[in-house]
C-alpha cells in the first residue's frame, strides 16, 4: 500500500469512515451517547442565547417585559410582587441558565476527550499487536523507527484528530441552534452572517488543503528520520565519544529537526489563523450593524437588544466555525499519520491462530532439510541454495561459515521463523509448514528455545531477565538455580548483595557482554525445551568459561538436542557433527576433528 498516494488522493471523509470501520463496537456506542450529549449540549445554547434577548429588554426597559402576559403568569406562579424582586427573578434564573449550559458543555467537551483518548488507546494498542503478530519475514523489513514513529507520534496526532472530528461535530451542532434564533428574530441577518463567514472559511479551506498535506507528509518524514538519528546515536555512543563524532550525529539531527519544527510551526498556524482574521471582521460586521441601526433610527433598547444579540451569536458562531475548520484541517494534515494506522490495521491477522499457546512436541527423531533454498525477496539471490541434511534427536551439531555466508538464515529456518522459497523441512516426519496442520509449527516454537548473539534485557531484575516474569508467584524457584548453575550465572549472582533482585539496566548496560550471554542462555535453559539454538551465544565468553557452560549443557543433558553457530572451531569440539555453510551452500559437513586439523 503507498501510503503517499492515499494521503494525496483520498478525500478526508474517506480517510475518517476507514478508521471509523476500525472502532469497536463498545466505541461506536460511546460516540453515540456522546453525540447524545452534543445535541443536549446545543439545545442548552439555545436557551442560553433565546434567554439573553428578554435579559437585554429587562435591563434596558424592564416595563416592557413586565407586561407580558407569560411573565405575569410566572409572577404569579413565584410570588413576585416588587420590580425588584421581577429583575432579581430573571437575573438569577438567566445565570442559572448560563451555568447550566456551561456545566453541560463542560460535560460535552470531557466525554469528547475520553473517547478520544480511549480510541488512541485502541488503536495504538491493535497496531502493536499487528507489529509483534507479523511473519518474522515481514517484521524485520521494518525499521525501529518507523515502529517507534507509529507507537508514539503517529497514534498521538490520530488521537488528537479523533478529538478534533469530536469537537467539529460538536460544534456544528451548536452552530445549527444558534442559528435558529437568529434566523427567528432577523433572517436576512442570520442567512448573510452564516453565508458570510461560511464563504470565507470554504474559500480558505480551498486555499490550505495542498499546503496541509504536504506538510503533513513532512512532519512524517523528518520526524521518522529524527527518531533514526536518535537511536542510532544512543546505539553508538562508544563510538561517538572515542571517534568525536557527536558534532556529526547532531548535525544530522538538526538537518531533520528544523524542517519537522518548521512544518509543525506552519500546520499550526494554518489550523488557527482564521479565527484571529475573523475576529477582527466579525467586530467590524457588529459595529456596521450598530451603524445601519442608528441610520434607520431605531430606539435604543432596540439597537441594544440587536447588537447585544449579534455579539453573542458572533461569541458562539465564530469558535463553532473555527472548531470546524479545525477538525477539517486537522484530518488533512494527518493524513499520514491516519494512513500509516490503517496501513497496519489492514494487514490480515488472525488472532486465535497467531497467539494461541499450544502443547510442546515430544521431538523424538529428527530435524531433516529437504532441497531448501530462500531467499528474502522475490527479486533478490538466495541466501541459501538446495540444502538437505538430516539432525538426530539429541545430537549436538555445529554450524561454521564465514560472515554472511547464510548461517544464521539457515538457524531462523530450522526454528521455523522463516519459511523456504522452495523445498521442504520435516520435524519427526511431519512437514513444519504444512497448510493444513497451522497448528503444528506453534508446537514447534514450544519445543525450542534461542540464544542470540546479541541478548536483549529488560530493565528489570535478574530474576525477571531469567523467568520473563516479574510475579514471584509464578517462577520455578529449583528451575532457576539449575538454569544459573548450568549458565555459571549464580557466580556473580552471589557476588552481588541484592542477588536475583539486582537490577540489569536499561539494555543491560550494569553487566559484562559475558554476564549479559550468561543470562541469555539461563534463559533458555529455564524454558527446559528439548531443542536449543544457540547462535554465537558465547562469543563475549572467556574460553574458560565457555567451556564449561558447553561441557554442562552437552556432557549432563544427553537428549538435549543443541544446534549452535560458533566462529571458534574449539568451541564446537564437542559437537557430534559440524555443518560448514559457504555462499549459501552447505559444502563439507563431518567429524569436529576433520574441522579443527
Amino acid at each position: 500500500m503507498n501510503t503517499k498516494k492515499i494521503e494525496r488522493n483520498m478525500r478526508p471523509s474517506k480517510l475518517f469512515f476507514k478508521l471509523w470501520k476500525k472502532l469497536s463496537k463498545r466505541r461506536k456506542l460511546q460516540t453515540y451517547f456522546a453525540l447524545l450529549i452534543m445535541i443536549l449540549s446545543g439545545i442548552c445554547e439555545l436557551i442560553s442565547f433565546a434567554a439573553l434577548i428578554p435579559f437585554l429588554i429587562i435591563i434596558t426597559n424592564p416595563e416592557k417585559l413586565f407586561e407580558n402576559n407569560i411573565f405575569k403568569y410566572i409572577s404569579l406562579l413565584f410570588g413576585l410582587n416588587s420590580d425588584i424582586e421581577k429583575l432579581l427573578f430573571t437575573t438569577f434564573l438567566f445565570i442559572f441558565i448560563a451555568l447550566f449550559a456551561s456545566s453541560i458543555k463542560l460535560i460535552n467537551i470531557w466525554l469528547n476527550n475520553r473517547i478520544a483518548a480511549l480510541i488512541g488507546r485502541d488503536l495504538t494498542v491493535k497496531v502493536l499487536e499487528k507489529l509483534l503478530n507479523r511473519s518474522y519475514a515481514d517484521f524485520i523489513k521494518g525499521s525501529t523507527s518507523e515502529i517507534i514513529t507509529l507507537l508514539n507520534s503517529n497514534s498521538n496526532r490520530v488521537t488528537n484528530t479523533v478529538l478534533g472530528i469530536l469537537l467539529g461535530i460538536s460544534s456544528c451542532i451548536v452552530l445549527l441552534f444558534i442559528i435558529a434564533p437568529i434566523f427567528i428574530i432577523n433572517p436576512s441577518l442570520s442567512i448573510s452572517s452564516v453565508f458570510f463567514f461560511g464563504v470565507i472559511y470554504l474559500i480558505i479551506t480551498k486555499l490550505t488543503t495542498n499546503k496541509l498535506a504536504s506538510t503533513s507528509s513532512s512532519i512524517d518524514k523528518n520526524l521518522r528520520n529524527e527518531i533514526s538519528i536518535i537511536y542510532d546515536s544512543i546505539g553508538s555512543i562508544r563510538n561517538l565519544i572515542i571517534e568525536k563524532k557527536q558534532d556529526k550525529a547532531v548535525q544530522s539531527f538538526k538537518s531533520f529537526d528544523e524542517p519537522y519544527r518548521l512544518a509543525l510551526a506552519n500546520q499550526i498556524f494554518l489550523g488557527s489563523f482564521p479565527r484571529v482574521l475573523l475576529e477582527g471582521i466579525g467586530i467590524s460586521f457588529v459595529a456596521l450593524i450598530g451603524f445601519l441601526s442608528i441610520l434607520q433610527k431605531n430606539n435604543v433598547e432596540s439597537i441594544i437588544a440587536i447588537l447585544g444579540t449579534i455579539g453573542l451569536a458572533a461569541q458562539k458562531l465564530l469558535p463553532a466555525f473555527q472548531q470546524i475548520y479545525r477538525s477539517w484541517s486537522l484530518i488533512n494534515s494527518s493524513k499520514a499519520d491516519i494512513s500509516n494506522i490503517l496501513k497496519i490495521l489492514e494487514e490480515p491477522y488472525e488472532k486465535d491462530k497467531v497467539t494461541k499457546l499450544q502443547k510442546p512436541l515430544k521431538f523424538r527423531k529428527s530435524l531433516r532439510f529437504e532441497n531448501i533454498s530462500f531467499s528474502y525477496d522475490k527479486n533478490s539471490s538466495d541466501v541459501l541454495k538446495n540444502i538437505s541434511f538430516e539432525i538426530k534427536a539429541g545430537e549436538k551439531i555445529g554450524i561454521i561459515g564465514s560472515s554472511g555466508s547464510g548461517k544464521s538464515t539457515l538457524i531462523d529456518l530450522m526454528m521455523g521463523l522463516l519459511i523456504p522459497s522452495s523445498g521442504k523441512i520435516f520435524i519427526d516426519e511431519n512437514n513444519l509448514h504444512n497448510k493444513n496442520k497451522k497448528d503444528f509449527i506453534l508446537s514447534w516454537h514450544q519445543t525450542i528455545s534461542h540464544v542470540p548473539q546479541n541478548i536483549f534485557l529488560s530493565n528489570s531484575t535478574i530474576y525477571s531477565n531469567i523467568t520473563f516474569s516479574e510475579n514471584h508467584k509464578n517462577i520455578n524457584l529449583a528451575k532457576l538455580k539449575k538454569a544459573s548453575k548450568l549458565s555459571l550465572v549464580e557466580e556473580f549472582i552471589n557476588n552481588n548483595p541484592e542477588n536475583y533482585s539486582a537490577k540489569v539496566g536499561e539494555r543491560g548496560i550494569k553487566l559484562s557482554g559475558g554476564q549479559r550471554q550468561r543470562i541469555g542462555i539461563a534463559r533458555a535453559i529455564y524454558r527446559d525445551k528439548d531443542v536449543l539454538f544457540l547462535d554465537e551465544a558465547t562469543s563475549a565468553l572467556d574460553l574458560k568459561t565457555e567451556q564449561k557452560i558447553l561441557n554442562s549443557l552437552m556432557l549432563d543433558n544427553k537428549n538435549l538436542t543443541i544446534i549452535m553457530i560458533s566462529h571458534r572451531i574449539n568451541t564446537l569440539k564437542n559437537c557430534n557433527r559440524i555443518l560448514k555453510i559457504e555462499n549459501g551452500l552447505l559444502v563439507d559437513q563431518g567429524d569436529p576433528l576433520k574441522f579443527i586439523q
